[in-house]
Order: C-alpha cells, then sequence, then structure tokens
C-alpha cells in the first residue's frame, strides 16, 4: 500500500489537497470573526451649530411660504390659462358668438319624507321604513298615513304614496354614497 504513496503524482494532490485545507480553514476563521464597529465620532460644535441653525431656519422660510399661499382659502382661484397672443381675438369672438345657456327649471323641492328601507312583515305583508322631516323613522303598512301621504304600494326598494290631493309620490331607497 506504500507504493501509491511513493508516486509524485499521489503526493503532489495530496499536497495540494492539504493547502486547500489551510486556506479553507483560513477563510472559514475570517467568515466566522466577529469585528467591532468602529466608534461613532463625536460632533464638532460647527456642526451643531449648523444643523441647529438649518432646522429652525429654513422649515420657518417654508412654512412662512406655505402659509401666505394658503391653498385652502376659500378665495382662492385657479391661475388663468395662457393664451398666445393670436388666440385672443379668436377666443373672444367664438365666446361672443356661444348661444346663453338654457333656462333650467329649477328642481322641485324635496319631499318631506325619505325612504329608508322595504321588507315583508313575518306574515308576508310588505312595509317601508320612511322618515318624515324632523320626525324619527317608522315602520308604515299599506294604507297607512306618514303625514299627508298614505302609502299605497311597496316593492323592493321602492314605495309609493299618494298625497291628499291624489299626487302619486315615489321614492326609493338611496344609494350607499349618493
Amino acid at each position: 500500500m506504500t507504493a501509491p504513496l511513493r508516486d509524485g503524482r499521489v503526493q503532489a494532490a495530496l499536497a495540494a489537497a492539504a493547502l486547500a485545507l489551510v486556506i479553507a480553514g483560513g477563510a472559514l476563521r475570517r467568515a466566522l470573526e466577529v469585528e467591532p464597529l468602529p466608534a461613532a465620532r463625536a460632533p464638532a460644535e460647527a456642526d451643531t451649530v449648523a444643523a441647529v441653525t438649518a432646522r429652525l431656519v429654513y422649515p420657518a422660510e417654508y412654512l412662512t411660504v406655505a402659509v401666505s399661499a394658503d391653498p385652502f382659502r376659500p378665495e382662492r382661484a385657479p391661475a388663468p390659462s395662457y393664451v398666445l397672443p393670436g388666440e385672443a381675438a379668436a377666443l373672444a369672438a367664438a365666446e361672443a358668438q356661444a348661444p346663453a345657456p338654457a333656462y333650467e327649471a329649477p328642481l322641485p323641492p324635496a319631499p318631506a319624507l325619505r325612504l329608508l328601507g322595504t321588507m315583508l312583515t313575518p306574515g308576508g305583508r310588505p312595509v317601508a321604513l320612511l322618515e318624515e322631516s324632523g320626525v324619527p323613522a317608522r315602520m308604515v303598512r299599506l294604507g297607512e298615513r306618514i303625514g299627508t301621504h298614505t302609502l299605497t304600494r311597496v316593492e323592493p326598494g321602492r314605495a309609493v304614496l299618494r298625497s291628499a290631493a291624489g299626487e302619486t309620490l315615489e321614492l326609493r331607497v338611496a344609494r350607499p354614497g349618493s
């Protein structure tokens, strides 16, 4: 068995393997070695004064600019659009030729009633949860009166009432976010 160890190639391979183990062991030791962090340097007095001055001076200037240009003030309006010199006359002529806005009839006054929901009673009769302005909401059955109106029809999300004068008022459940 000693014959293979006498071969020069085997000895070179063993020497290379031993060298590789030594290098790997050194690398492993360095990898596992923990070095302390360098100590923090104390700030110079000039650095501290400059930092405090920068914190006190600049934000105050920025705050003054922000307060003077308050974006939430009521009289604030967006800046007018820039118009090229040749376009000013064309825009004025177009505005002069534009038709006057059509008259829009005022919206009818909001009804004093509001439908909060509809449902069926355990007996299967439809009811509406109605709110009259200034009065807490209450359940109204078909044929019952609320204010000057009588409930005549109830469907899912919809109620129809008739006024004493015979006018029909249709109420729908308001959608969330509307």
